[in-house]
């Protein structure tokens, strides 16, 4: 039995069928933050085909401000809810699931109805034509993110416009002004004519300045060759070999060469793998500048596991699960720490000896990040929009990272003393 009142939920809500369709409008967590989804434009691509266009934060959780009526060009009368947020210039608003930016707002007036505190004429930048003629308002920030898709799913461009205070940042594989067209014979040149990832940008929204830019080569059975690093001085370009299996026994870093099929002078990190027929590392060499730093055997039971590093049994331990229970510290190979896990296979605390270093627990009653604590979904995901880290100095000595992930509203809290 489940206690509603108590019991933490993720609530959504989804278009009424009036516009044909019953796609989600918005999610509400149960920390109270509530994010909007937008289709662009009513009869452009998007919309037709239901993508999500926009991602908002909803400025008032769980609130709508009111319902609209009359729809003609780019105007509606909106009948606005009592005590809820009022309009203004610039605010973005959702009809049914099409965003609206607010350019003009009329006098307010008696509302038509009990549950209304008056009635208004609203202006909106794109034509909520297409939308039903009445419905309800949602009442939304800027929006957080914007995709640009080619084709029926392949996203070309990511707009992450709220980014903690920086300039709004994007990614994306289209060329900039000025620039030749691609292999492909087209815009698109951060991608092939294979659809392999060749030119990844990040640039500040509007401008060619570039935040960071990733070049990648492939052979013809699509392995990667080489990484560049465009804006870095130099040292953060990576090269890559293959055995006759396709796995990889050696990376270097460094600078590359002109032709991209070596680098210049000694590599500053270097890794070395040797596999076992299942494709496990029966030894792992690293090197740092020429020098070897780690050369190390490893031995495997029948489930993949790891029982043995460098012949010691001493830094390696599992549940039935296969949750790893006791792992090397990292950055020490012969020291022990030992893990702890939830019922759900969650990790909640690592401790080294009788110290805690970590310890972690999830929560979904507090949207803010705490110290001590992990914060989230219960799952780890390399497709979050956005990643800020920084390192906060705690109490009594004792360090904490916190990462924040926008828009997947999850924060996680490292405390180590």
């Amino acid at each position: 039995m489940v206690a509603t009142g108590s019991t933490p939920a993720v609530r959504y809500r989804y278009a009424d069928g009036r516009a044909r369709h019953i796609r989600r409008l918005s999610t509400t967590y149960p920390g109270g933050q509530q994010i909007g989804y937008g289709y662009g434009q009513p009869g452009e691509a998007d919309d037709k085909l239901g993508r999500v266009q926009d991602i908002c934060e909803v400025n008032e959780p769980g609130e709508w401000i009111g319902n609209y009526t009359g729809v003609i060009g780019h105007t509606f009368g909106m009948n606005h809810f009592i005590d809820a947020p009022e309009l203004e210039l610039g605010t973005v608003l959702m009809l049914q699931d099409h965003m609206m930016t607010v350019t003009g707002l009329g006098e307010q007036s008696s509302p038509t109805g009990p549950d209304y505190d008056y009635y208004q004429i609203v202006t909106v930048a794109e034509t909520p034509s297409g939308s039903p003629a009445t419905g309800t308002i949602m009442l939304l920030s800027v929006p957080l993110a914007r995709y640009t898709r080619r084709g029926l799913s392949a996203t070309m461009r990511i707009e992450y416009l709220k980014c903690g205070g920086e300039e709004p940042l994007e990614m994306t594989y289209i060329k900039q002004a000025g620039e030749p067209d691609g292999a492909g014979g087209d815009q698109y040149t951060g991608q092939d004519r294979f659809n392999r990832n060749i030119d990844i940008r990040w640039l500040r929204t509007g401008t060619s300045d570039h935040v960071d830019r990733i070049q990648y080569g492939f052979d013809r059975a699509s392995n990667r060759l080489w990484r560049k690093n465009v804006v870095a001085e130099e040292n953060w370009d990576e090269l890559y070999d293959y055995d006759g299996l396709y796995q990889l026994p050696e990376r270097r870093r460094g600078t590359l060469n002109g032709t991209n099929t070596g680098l210049t002078g000694t590599p500053l990190d270097q890794e070395q793998f040797t596999y076992d027929p299942t494709g496990n590392w029966d030894r792992y060499q690293t090197a740092a500048d020429g020098s070897t730093t780690l050369d190390q055997s490893r031995v495997h039971n029948r489930g993949n596991e790891i029982v043995e590093i460098d012949e010691s049994e001493a830094t390696v331990g599992y549940d039935r699960p296969g949750n790893m229970t006791l792992m090397p510290k990292g950055g020490d190979w012969e020291v022990g720490q030992a893990t702890t896990w939830d019922a759900w296979n969650r990790l909640v605390k690592i401790e080294e000896g009788e110290t805690v270093v970590g310890r972690y627990r999830l929560r979904w009653d507090d949207p803010a990040c705490m110290e001590g604590e992990h914060r989230g979904r219960g799952r780890r995901s390399n497709h979050e929009a956005l990643l800020l880290q920084r390192p906060v100095a705690g109490a009594g000595g004792a360090d904490r990272h916190e990462h924040e992930h926008r828009p997947a509203l999850r924060v996680g809290v490292a405390l180590c003393r």
